[in-house]
């Protein structure tokens, strides 16, 4: 019986798309964190106990001290910034509704020494507070936009006057959108999911993607509505590889495996 083998060419299309569809759509099923590039936000009262210096277990002085407004890390997995807390990032906290989650920003020349410009009470500002981006969350379809800021963009500010300096909250209008993509948002877990953060109960964010700001150091910042914590992170996006080029590099490798066994076969036949 003769079998008649699959065309060369067809193989190495298959290949390449299957290697394209990896590429382009990783796994959300399960949390993998990053490298942990959380800062002390400069916002604690003393070096131990819950106003402390480390920003896991920290919540800022004067406000609700507890699991439930703490926000906990940064994460940096390649080029994807990921946000973990005891904080629930969609649902917010029971009897509370009004104090949800705030806007990603992104500073990448240093200039958030403008974080303490701040006026009392929830108040829209126009300025960005030293921030050049920000990426702005939508937890109804879990996307998100990228804008880049400008001098004349608004923000809200966290409600609590005794904290300013955890703003800006969230982003409300200006500034020009540059990218987007969608997030993960993962519920209810535990201490060992989150790389032995404490706290027993945790939420995540993940999936925001860096590329706008490849090979640039930047500062991240995201608080709540109420400002009762304010989390920070510092650190360097990757530049990345462009997958064209591996894609390219994989099809010619396929291309040539594929040459090799013809001409092989040719001697072959050919004495």
């Amino acid at each position: 019986m003769n079998i008649k083998a699959p065309n060369a060419n067809l193989i190495v299309f298959v290949c390449v798309f299957l290697l394209a569809v990896s590429l382009a759509a990783p796994s959300a099923d399960a949390l993998v964190l990053g490298t942990d590039i959380t800062t002390y936000d400069g916002s604690s009262s003393s070096s131990t106990g819950w106003y402390g210096k480390q920003e896991d277990q920290e919540v800022e002085p004067g406000c609700a001290g507890n699991q439930v407004w703490d926000l906990e890390g940064f994460f940096l997995k390649g080029s994807e910034l990921q946000a973990v807390g005891g904080f629930d990032f969609k649902n917010g906290v029971a009897n509370y509704p009004t104090y949800t989650t705030g806007d990603i920003f992104i500073d990448t020349d240093g200039s958030t020494n403008s974080i303490t410009q701040a006026s009392n009470g929830q108040t829209y500002v126009d300025n960005n507070f030293g921030y050049e981006y920000v990426i702005d969350l939508s937890f109804d379809d879990y996307s998100y936009e990228v804008l880049k800021l400008n001098p004349d963009s608004t923000t809200v500010t966290v409600y609590y006057s005794q904290n300013q300096n955890t703003n800006p909250w969230k982003y409300s209008s200006g500034g020009t959108e540059i990218t987007g993509g969608t997030f993960a948002y993962y519920a209810s877990l535990n201490d060992a999911d989150v790389d032995g953060l404490q706290g027993d109960l945790h939420y995540a964010i993940t999936g925001f993607d860096l590329d706008f700001i490849s090979g640039m150091a930047f500062t991240s910042h995201l608080t709540l509505g109420c400002g009762n914590d304010n989390l920070m992170g510092s650190g360097t996006a990757p530049v990345p590889e462009p997958a064209t080029i591996i894609l390219m590099s994989t099809g010619l490798l396929g291309i040539a495996g594929v040459g090799r066994k013809k001409l092989k076969k040719f001697h072959m036949a050919n004495g």
